[in-house]
């Protein structure tokens, strides 16, 4: 699915997480976005290599995408 370096600055806030893109057309490319655990729920955002990261969750621009994952 994703085969990436990832940098988290925990001191920002929401969290800022860059991955270094590893395989593909995307190699070396860089994509930053944004973190948040909110109770059992994570959400993660991302933008698209090369783009700006995301200001916060809301509006998704067309060009990120955002992951949600819940604990069972």
């Amino acid at each position: 699915m994703l085969h990436a370096k990832a940098r988290i600055d925990e001191a920002s806030s929401p969290i800022a997480v860059d991955y270094l893109n590893l395989t593909k057309a995307q190699r070396g490319m860089v994509s930053r976005g944004i973190m948040e655990w909110i109770g059992d729920e994570f959400r993660i955002l991302m933008a698209a290599p090369g783009e700006a990261r995301p200001a916060g969750f809301a509006p998704v621009a067309r060009s990120a995408t955002l992951s949600r994952w819940r604990k069972r």
